[in-house]
């Protein structure tokens, strides 16, 4: 086992792309701005709120239901 503390910035730079990888769970950083986040299951929390904006479309694909919960769910 090893651990890395850092007390305040911490910069790990690659020419063409990061992997962080453990079992079939991945986060792959290419040079180009593109994120892949890959895994079983993927969760998102946020203690405050949690925003979502792209310059061009935003899709949704499910092979199941689409569930949208929310004390109130706002459409446009």
């Amino acid at each position: 086992d090893d651990a890395v503390k850092v007390g305040k910035n911490f910069v790990l730079e690659a020419g063409d792309s990061i992997t962080l990888k453990t079992g079939s769970a991945s986060i792959t950083m290419k040079k180009d701005g593109t994120i892949s986040i890959e895994g079983k299951d993927i969760n998102i929390k946020a203690s405050g709120d949690l925003n979502q904006a792209a310059s061009g479309k935003i899709n949704v694909k499910a092979s199941g239901d689409v569930v949208i919960k929310g004390s109130k769910v706002l459409n446009n």
